[in-house]
């Protein structure tokens, strides 16, 4: 769940800003998007409210091989595996991206803070 709900390589997502999103799901919850497989994601943000039961994140819920350059969330995230920026993943290059907010009542939290 999410602007996007799944993504695959060879694309890039650029200049997306998001907000007040309030985004509701059961898995890969995510503002931008719920299960990013390989999509680089470019100068992107979101704010709002992500609920979800399984993976919530509040830029991206799930995250493989994706880079995410010059990227931020402020969103409010509960799951049972929430992180303020992306949930889970494998893989992919976080590069001045951040989350502002941390997750809250999650079982396990995540937070992905990138330096420059």
């Amino acid at each position: 769940v999410g602007l996007f709900g799944a993504t695959q390589a060879g694309t890039v997502i650029s200049n997306v800003g998001l907000i007040d999103a309030d985004m509701t799901g059961n898995s890969d919850v995510g503002v931008l998007v719920g299960n990013n497989n390989g999509v680089n994601i470019l100068n992107s943000y979101s704010t709002g409210i992500v609920n979800g039961i399984g993976n919530a994140g509040g830029l991206v819920a799930s995250n493989y091989d994706g880079d995410i350059t010059n990227s931020y969330s402020n969103a409010n995230v509960s799951g049972s595996y929430a992180g303020g920026f992306i949930a889970s993943g494998q893989g992919g290059n976080f590069i001045n991206s951040l989350a502002i907010k941390y997750p809250f009542q999650s079982r396990r939290a995540n937070i992905i803070v990138a330096p420059t």
